[in-house]
């Protein structure tokens, strides 16, 4: 999942920093995951009563930052609702060689770029170009990934599962040939 709010994103204590996401029926987050890319391990917060408390070796995961994304582990069939402002301007995002877990800031669907469009191309603007080699989303209602493969060649955007969209609200595992820069909401 993407969290899109840059004004409401501090995982804390509640008497502290308002809970940054609300949920239906409420107390249904267990714990939320992300990929620290540099490391290459998972980092994560788990709820409790009076907030979010950071595991041992996440002492960092302090806030859900647009243009990630998040895995969330549930303990029942949730709606969840982000508090705050969608990011509207674009900023830098780097992209690491190997695997990063990302997402959108924007509210709606984007379609990819069809195949043979020539980069850069919107969703994923990155320098250097054509380092996303591939998208990973997973499809929870039919409890299986679907991806997109970016070929250099002239074929560009490749949806061998399904995937031809960015969406909101979902995170994607992104594999880069090389470290990068990806220009987030251009």
């Amino acid at each position: 999942m993407l969290f899109r709010s840059i004004t409401n994103n501090r995982l804390g204590n509640f008497s502290s920093y308002p809970n940054p996401i609300n949920v239906l029926p409420p107390d249904s987050i267990i714990s939320i995951y992300r990929l620290n890319a540099t490391s290459g391990l998972w980092e994560s917060v788990n709820y409790r009563p009076w907030g979010w408390e950071q595991s041992i070796g996440s002492e960092s995961f302090l806030t859900l930052d647009p243009g990630s994304g998040y895995w969330f582990e549930m303990g029942a069939n949730t709606s969840i609702t982000y508090m705050g402002l969608v990011v509207t301007e674009t900023f830098n995002k780097t992209i690491i060689k190997g695997w990063n877990l990302i997402g959108t800031t924007s509210t709606q669907k984007i379609a990819l770029p069809p195949p043979a469009t020539e980069p850069p191309a919107t969703p994923l603007t990155v320098a250097p170009v054509n380092s996303i080699t591939s998208l990973w989303a997973y499809d929870s209602m039919n409890d299986a990934f679907k991806r997109t493969d970016h070929l250099a060649t002239w074929w560009g955007w490749f949806g061998t599962d399904g995937l031809d969209t960015f969406d909101p609200a979902t995170g994607y595992y992104a594999q880069s040939s090389q470290n990068a820069t990806w220009e987030v909401g251009k």
